[in-house]
């Protein structure tokens, strides 16, 4: 949420963005070069942007399948659901992203496309929050950072294994 902010008001903040190129003639003329300081605001906000969606994206549908109990027929159905209405609303923000966004973006101006983003993500927030009370959270059997290195050691000792006849 805090790139996306960050990447709305740089673009809405004179001093954050380079200045417009200037027409001479019909010809495009000479356009001034961001700062330093203008380029480490656009690329903080691109790589918060980018860690914030990296780690939402991976751990949402795991947190998502742990609010459902795979051994009782009807919270299977109910998981089923999920991950369906899950990936439609998915599909759904990528086509409005590329279509209402654009469109946004082209004749509104950058700010406005960007603002509905940092809003969208911020009501995204309070509801998940809204929940939190009843949540499931599954207890960690052991550190992950010890079954991550249990995996490549096995991995290693393995190595020199001949590969099956039939893959």
């Amino acid at each position: 949420m805090q790139g996306v902010t960050i990447l709305t008001i740089s673009t809405a903040a004179p001093g954050l963005r380079p200045a417009s190129c200037s027409a001479g003639g019909g010809v495009v003329g000479e356009c001034a070069r961001a700062s330093g300081a203008q380029l480490g605001v656009l690329y903080l906000a691109l790589y918060l942007t980018a860690l914030g969606t990296g780690g939402l994206k991976s751990s949402v549908s795991g947190f998502g399948s742990d609010q459902f109990d795979e051994s009782d027929g009807g919270e299977k159905r109910q998981m089923m659901r999920f991950f369906n209405w899950f990936f439609f609303f998915i599909s759904l923000g990528s086509l409005l992203a590329v279509t209402v966004l654009v469109y946004v973006q082209d004749n509104l101006g950058r700010r406005w496309g960007y603002g509905a983003c940092a809003c969208a993500i911020a009501a995204g927030l309070l509801v998940f929050l809204a929940g939190t009370r009843r949540y499931r959270f599954k207890k960690l059997a052991g550190s992950p950072l010890t079954q991550i290195a249990a995996v490549v050691v096995a991995a290693w000792r393995k190595r020199r294994l001949p590969l099956p006849a039939d893959p």
